[in-house]
């Protein structure tokens, strides 16, 4: 798999053992790398990053996800436990004593509602009609945030866009400057474990170079370096 750009001369290639590390040093390159991935990523066409493997032409917007920070994961919550009730949905579709189950317990609730309105000396109606997702809905299910950590929250939250294949490809911009060589390598082999590429795009000038990355350095002359 490859992330191509017009402004790349070669490809960003994915490999099986290595990281992706793309570190510009230009202020103005990074912001524009930056702005055109979170565009991508959100929908917009034109020209900018392409992801293909030679076979097949991805969808940006559903094949990658853009963090530019990792301290605040709210924003893809909705999306997340949207994706969360739709798979327990499925699931209750397959499994009939699940649906018998929730039959019977839905004509007891509307059973007790009826008891407690007949008290009431004012006529009243309602629906008749429980449906299994909107018990789903009215529960708020979503996913709990057990890490408290920040490298611990990153992590679970691989852990889902993994189990739900929310996207093929994970952009994370300047986090080195956060984590330890031994975290990174941690993240690194855990988004192998999970089949998903990892990307970093760092603007800081990081020395570090980790057995398990493959970096390419864009300097401020726009020349490409390969390490």
């Amino acid at each position: 798999m490859k992330l191509t750009h017009f402004l790349l001369t070669t490809p960003i290639t994915f490999l099986d053992d290595k990281t992706c590390v793309l570190q510009v040093e230009s202020q103005k390159l990074f912001l524009q790398f930056v702005e055109n991935l979170h565009e991508r990523s959100d929908g917009e066409t034109g020209d900018g990053f392409q992801i293909y493997d030679g076979c097949n032409d991805y969808e940006f917007s559903k094949d990658v996800i853009v963090l530019s920070d990792i301290f605040h994961l709210c924003e893809f919550n909705k999306k997340l436990n949207i994706k969360l009730q739709k798979n327990i949905l499925q699931l209750f579709a397959k499994d009939i004593e699940a649906q018998k189950l929730f039959l019977q317990l839905s004509q007891q609730l509307i059973a007790l509602v009826n008891s407690t309105t007949d008290k009431i000396d004012v006529p009243t109606e309602m629906s008749m009609d429980i449906q299994f997702q909107d018990f789903i809905k009215l529960l708020n299910i979503s996913f709990a945030n057990i890490e408290n950590s920040t490298l611990g929250k990153l992590v679970d939250f691989i852990n889902i866009i993994s189990e739900f294949n929310l996207c093929k490809v994970l952009v994370l911009i300047n986090i080195k400057c956060y984590f330890s060589d031994v975290q990174l390598e941690e993240l690194f082999l855990h988004c192998k474990y999970k089949k998903i590429e990892l990307l970093l795009l760092e603007h800081f000038n990081d020395v570090r170079t980790l057995k398990t990355e493959k970096r390419t350095i864009i300097d401020c002359d726009l020349c490409e370096i390969a390490l």
